[in-house]
Protein backbone atom coordinates (compact mmCIF):
# COMPACT_ATOMS: atom_id res chain seq x y z
CA UNK A 1 0.00 0.00 0.00
CA UNK A 2 1.31 3.31 -0.80
CA UNK A 3 1.52 6.44 1.27
CA UNK A 4 -0.99 8.34 -1.00
CA UNK A 5 -3.68 5.98 -0.95
CA UNK A 6 -6.96 6.16 1.04
CA UNK A 7 -6.63 4.00 4.67
CA UNK A 8 -9.43 1.21 4.48
CA UNK A 9 -12.96 2.05 5.08
CA UNK A 10 -13.45 1.66 8.97
CA UNK A 11 -10.11 2.91 10.16
CA UNK A 12 -9.83 6.13 11.75
CA UNK A 13 -6.05 8.00 11.15
CA UNK A 14 -5.09 10.32 13.79
CA UNK A 15 -5.25 14.02 12.86
CA UNK A 16 -2.21 15.39 12.76
CA UNK A 17 -2.28 18.27 15.48
CA UNK A 18 -2.85 15.91 18.40
CA UNK A 19 -0.71 14.02 20.51
CA UNK A 20 -1.01 10.73 21.68
CA UNK A 21 -2.21 11.38 25.11
CA UNK A 22 -2.45 14.74 27.61
CA UNK A 23 -0.58 14.44 31.15
CA UNK A 24 -3.98 14.18 32.71
CA UNK A 25 -4.64 10.49 31.41
CA UNK A 26 -1.28 9.66 31.69
CA UNK A 27 -1.55 10.14 35.54
CA UNK A 28 -4.75 8.83 35.76
CA UNK A 29 -3.58 5.73 34.34
CA UNK A 30 -0.74 5.27 36.53
CA UNK A 31 -3.02 6.14 39.50
CA UNK A 32 -5.44 3.49 38.25
CA UNK A 33 -2.92 0.78 37.47
CA UNK A 34 -1.56 1.30 40.73
CA UNK A 35 -4.99 0.82 42.72
CA UNK A 36 -5.20 -1.91 40.55
CA UNK A 37 -2.44 -3.80 41.55
CA UNK A 38 -3.59 -2.69 45.04
CA UNK A 39 -6.53 -4.67 44.77
CA UNK A 40 -5.10 -7.91 43.58
CA UNK A 41 -2.35 -7.93 46.35
CA UNK A 42 -5.76 -7.14 49.26
CA UNK A 43 -7.25 -9.90 47.15
CA UNK A 44 -4.41 -12.49 47.30
CA UNK A 45 -3.98 -11.39 51.14
CA UNK A 46 -7.44 -12.30 51.72
CA UNK A 47 -7.93 -15.26 49.68
CA UNK A 48 -4.94 -16.48 52.17
CA UNK A 49 -6.90 -16.47 55.15
CA UNK A 50 -4.98 -13.38 56.01
CA UNK A 51 -7.04 -11.30 58.67
CA UNK A 52 -6.97 -7.57 59.85
CA UNK A 53 -5.17 -6.39 56.58
CA UNK A 54 -3.51 -3.01 56.56
CA UNK A 55 -5.77 0.27 56.15
CA UNK A 56 -2.82 1.35 53.58
CA UNK A 57 -3.43 -1.21 51.47
CA UNK A 58 -6.96 -0.53 51.59
CA UNK A 59 -6.62 2.96 51.07
CA UNK A 60 -4.25 2.07 48.34
CA UNK A 61 -7.22 0.14 46.42
CA UNK A 62 -9.45 3.10 46.85
CA UNK A 63 -6.57 4.72 44.21
CA UNK A 64 -7.99 2.57 41.20
CA UNK A 65 -11.52 4.85 40.89
CA UNK A 66 -9.60 7.65 41.53
CA UNK A 67 -7.25 6.96 38.70
CA UNK A 68 -10.61 6.07 36.86
CA UNK A 69 -12.18 9.49 37.58
CA UNK A 70 -8.32 11.37 36.79
CA UNK A 71 -7.95 9.86 33.41
CA UNK A 72 -11.74 10.20 32.25
CA UNK A 73 -11.57 13.83 33.12
CA UNK A 74 -7.95 14.15 30.68
CA UNK A 75 -10.62 12.31 28.02
CA UNK A 76 -13.01 14.69 27.79
CA UNK A 77 -10.91 17.64 28.09
CA UNK A 78 -8.90 16.50 25.01
CA UNK A 79 -11.79 15.41 22.88
CA UNK A 80 -13.36 18.59 23.99
CA UNK A 81 -10.52 20.85 23.04
CA UNK A 82 -9.74 18.86 19.93
CA UNK A 83 -13.49 18.87 18.98
CA UNK A 84 -13.48 20.34 15.20
CA UNK A 85 -17.58 20.79 15.72
CA UNK A 86 -17.25 22.66 19.04
CA UNK A 87 -14.54 24.85 16.86
CA UNK A 88 -17.21 25.14 14.02
CA UNK A 89 -19.99 26.27 16.89
CA UNK A 90 -18.46 28.83 18.58
CA UNK A 91 -17.22 30.46 15.02
CA UNK A 92 -20.36 30.28 13.39
CA UNK A 93 -21.45 31.73 16.82
CA UNK A 94 -19.29 34.66 16.65
CA UNK A 95 -20.39 35.27 12.70
CA UNK A 96 -23.48 35.23 13.95
CA UNK A 97 -22.60 37.60 16.92
CA UNK A 98 -20.96 40.07 14.84
CA UNK A 99 -23.35 39.41 11.79
CA UNK A 100 -26.56 40.61 14.23
CA UNK A 101 -24.57 44.01 15.44
CA UNK A 102 -24.50 44.66 11.73
CA UNK A 103 -28.03 44.51 11.30
CA UNK A 104 -28.73 46.67 14.44
CA UNK A 105 -26.65 48.95 13.45
CA UNK A 106 -28.01 49.46 10.00
CA UNK A 107 -31.60 48.79 10.72
CA UNK A 108 -31.13 51.21 14.00
CA UNK A 109 -29.81 54.20 11.34
CA UNK A 110 -32.94 53.32 9.13
CA UNK A 111 -35.00 54.18 11.14
CA UNK A 112 -33.74 56.92 12.78
CA UNK A 113 -33.11 58.54 9.73
CA UNK A 114 -36.97 57.80 8.03
CA UNK A 115 -38.11 59.17 12.04
CA UNK A 116 -36.18 62.82 11.23
CA UNK A 117 -37.89 62.54 7.99
CA UNK A 118 -41.01 62.43 9.09
CA UNK A 119 -39.89 64.83 11.45
CA UNK A 120 -40.89 62.35 14.49
CA UNK A 121 -39.19 63.67 18.14
CA UNK A 122 -39.92 61.72 21.37
CA UNK A 123 -40.93 65.59 23.07
CA UNK A 124 -43.49 66.20 20.02
CA UNK A 125 -46.51 66.38 22.23
CA UNK A 126 -44.78 68.39 25.02
CA UNK A 127 -44.37 71.77 26.12
CA UNK A 128 -41.73 73.95 26.41
CA UNK A 129 -42.74 73.33 30.39
CA UNK A 130 -43.02 69.60 30.18
CA UNK A 131 -46.39 69.09 30.38
CA UNK A 132 -48.39 66.98 27.72
CA UNK A 133 -51.44 68.65 25.40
Amino acid sequence: MSASSTPPPGTHDRPAGRGNATPLVKVGLAVFAVGLVAIAVDLALFFTGSENLPVWLNVMCMLAPVGLGVCLVGVVKETRRASPALVARAEAAVAADQKDKANRRKFGAKRRASQALRGENRNDDRDSNGSTH
